[in-house]
């Protein structure tokens, strides 16, 4: 196990905030993102 920096954010919903996420952290925690009517779904193992 490896020490791992990360940041829980509580906001409000916003259309106009951007969302980044680096391929590193994307393929570390075993992501896929689905787009799908311009709403972006996040879903890790069987969590979405």
């Amino acid at each position: 196990m490896s020490p791992i920096d990360f940041v829980v954010m509580d906001i409000d919903e916003y259309d106009d905030v951007p969302l980044i996420l680096g391929r590193p952290f994307v393929k570390t925690a075993h992501m896929m993102i689905d787009i799908d009517d311009g709403i972006m779904k996040v879903r890790v193992q069987d969590e979405e």
